[in-house]
């Protein structure tokens, strides 16, 4: 729902029409993940993706047969011998964990300015918008492009409630500093990503009302939550998933949906 999947829209920036052959191909485009050091457990996610979570998963035993898979990682990786890759790439997409609060995403951007790689880089990044440093923005102009996709699945305490650890008031006012940054950085772009479960898609109009109130006109993608299975909103009753419809028919022009 919203617009194409990172999949498909990384295919559509590789091949750009071209014959693909035996021959190999420069790597243009890279996701490289930074370990899951993250500050909030959101209903949606799990140790995998975040240590806030992991620290919950091992205080909890019976959270445990929900399925959550658990993982430790802190971006382990030199950056030196990745050299050789990021003078082909294009295109880098940074996820974590939370990547404005992982040192190791610093690091990568100094690298990269220092050896004259970071001007002819499109580099995008997933936050939890928690915290907007500056040694974040200031490190934005040394990039061709920056993407920043905003992750934002409530208007308010839901939001707070959904991605619990954060504070509604903070991301409110990082969001409106990121979108009067976007009129003054030309190569600063800024997007919203929605998780549609359970818990909010009754109240998507509300989020969608917000930004529009912001003087946000980014892209606004809204994917579905599909684990863990009890967040589905494949399993709500009937005359929930007819409330929601009906809630959601004015807002019908401003999303597309396919290629998920």
């Amino acid at each position: 729902v919203g617009l194409n999947s990172q999949r498909i829209r990384s295919n559509d920036i590789l091949y750009r029409g071209e014959i693909l052959t035996e021959e190999p191909l420069p790597l243009r485009n890279m996701e490289l993940w930074l370990g899951n050091l993250c500050n909030l457990t959101c209903k949606m996610c799990s140790p995998k993706f975040s240590t806030a979570w992991r620290r919950e998963y091992r205080k909890i035993p019976e959270i445990r047969s929900f399925g959550l898979a658990e993982t430790e990682s802190v971006g382990d990786f030199s950056v030196e011998k990745l050299e050789p890759v990021f003078r082909s790439i294009e295109n880098l997409t940074v996820a974590g964990g939370e990547p404005l609060l992982i040192p190791k995403f610093y690091e990568l951007i100094d690298y990269l300015v220092d050896r004259d790689l970071a001007k002819g880089l499109n580099l995008s990044i997933n936050t939890n918008l928690t915290t907007l440093p500056d040694k974040f923005i200031d490190r934005i102009h040394h990039m061709k492009n920056v993407r920043v996709n905003v992750s934002m699945d409530g208007y308010g305490k839901l939001n707070d409630y959904i991605r619990y650890g954060s504070v509604w008031a903070e991301t409110d006012e990082y969001f409106r500093k990121l979108i009067t940054l976007t009129k003054i950085m030309p190569n600063l772009q800024l997007g919203v990503i929605t998780a549609t479960s359970m818990y909010n898609v009754l109240h998507l109009p509300a989020l969608i009302d917000y930004i529009r109130s912001t003087g946000f006109s980014g892209f606004h993608n809204v994917s579905l939550v599909m684990a863990p299975s009890f967040m589905d909103i494949r399993g709500l009753p009937p005359e929930l998933k007819k409330l929601a419809a009906s809630r959601l028919e004015p807002y019908r022009s401003m999303f597309r949906v396919g290629g998920t």
